[in-house]
């Protein structure tokens, strides 16, 4: 069901429905891969969740390799991105506007991480009781919902466009992990919580909970959540890397777009995600994997202004001057189509632009 009505901004120059339908027949390849060096190690370390379906596809695909990387994958750490600054993780996967205060780990500075392009849109539920009355996202005025600050401005200007003050209207609550936020449905802590997937379907699936709602609806379609995350030093010290990181990436999720089960299976299968293959097929159905630079960078600002528009924010947040320092593109646009064969490998395109940072 529609989490809330279609809006407007500048984010929304890139149409979602035509993107995804062209990225659903094809891939982009390189004339040649841009190989940055023979056993160039990469660890990638993934969140264990649907969205992140690209990063299984791109190492069963081989677009590592294409590319000269030698890929680990590795669990993310709770210090994750602090992990990165320690040379202990070379690139991840993040919401690129949450690389400023007050989302930014401690001893972190706008800059020191950042987003080089955005791969996919959608992977969080909003999830109520099985019984509860709650039915569209307008029912949540009034209501206690535990979401994290990034969830908050992630529904802000859809609550706005309900009419609602998105900092005012819901009574929001520390978020809960997906372990407690049953128990809180169940005795009425909370009256819905936002949840990653696969957990939001898994609860479905027990019985323990019923999605209101998917962030790939009308009024989030265009939003993006996973960006391509890499410390500004590996830029500096290695942009050729930085590049075939993110096309790598780039590439993974364009063919998870083409092949949704097959990602699914594909996480379960190398160890990177913990549900069932039901559970995590019915999931991926409500993500969009689209990856983008420009579309990503606006959408970048556009959720930034909205976090200072809403409250949630400082209102002298300097956008723009954040923006250029935690989105900085390697690489340019996936350009050149060839469709995909059943292997995953890629013909190259005769008209595939060179893509250099």
């Amino acid at each position: 069901m529609q989490m809330h009505a279609q809006r407007t901004g500048s984010s929304h120059m890139l149409n979602r429905r035509g993107a995804g339908a062209a990225l659903a027949a094809v891939i982009v390849a390189a004339r040649a891969p841009a190989v940055v060096g023979a056993a160039s190690t990469v660890t990638y370390s993934h969140a264990g969740i649907t969205c992140q379906a690209g990063l299984a596809a791109a190492q069963a695909q081989g677009y590592f390799r294409d590319e000269g990387l030698d890929l680990n994958v590795v669990p993310a750490p709770a210090d994750n991105a602090a992990a990165m600054l320690r040379g202990e993780i070379d690139a991840s996967l993040v919401i690129a506007w949450t690389l400023v205060p007050p989302f930014l780990a401690a001893g972190l500075t706008p800059g020191d991480i950042v987003a080089t392009a955005g791969v996919q849109r959608g992977g969080f539920a909003m999830i109520v009781a099985p019984d509860s009355p709650l039915r569209t996202l307008a029912d949540l005025r009034g209501q206690k919902v535990a979401a994290s600050l990034t969830w908050r401005v992630m529904l802000s200007m859809s609550l706005a466009e309900l009419g609602m003050d998105p900092l005012r209207d819901v009574d929001w609550q520390p978020a809960l992990g997906p372990a407690q936020i049953a128990e809180a449905l169940r005795s009425g802590q909370v009256a819905a919580a936002t949840i990653s997937d696969p957990f939001g379907v898994a609860m479905e699936t027990a019985g323990t909970g019923r999605v209101l709602g998917w962030n790939n609806s009308d009024g989030m379609m265009d939003d993006y959540c996973c960006s391509v995350m890499l410390p500004a030093a590996l830029i500096r010290m290695d942009r050729s890397k930085a590049a075939a990181i993110t096309r790598a990436m780039m590439r993974g999720n364009a063919w998870t777009q083409a092949n949704k089960a097959a990602a699914a299976r594909l996480q379960i299968e190398l160890g990177h995600i913990s549900a069932s293959l039901a559970d995590n097929t019915r999931a991926i159905q409500a993500i969009d994997f689209v990856p983008a630079v420009a579309a990503a960078r606006r959408n970048t600002e556009d959720m930034l202004m909205h976090g200072v528009r809403y409250g949630f924010l400082d209102p002298s947040t300097d956008v723009m001057g954040l923006v250029s320092r935690i989105f900085v593109p390697v690489t340019g646009e996936l350009s050149g189509i060839v469709r995909l064969p059943a292997t995953g490998d890629a013909t190259p395109a005769d008209d595939m632009e060179e893509m250099d940072g």
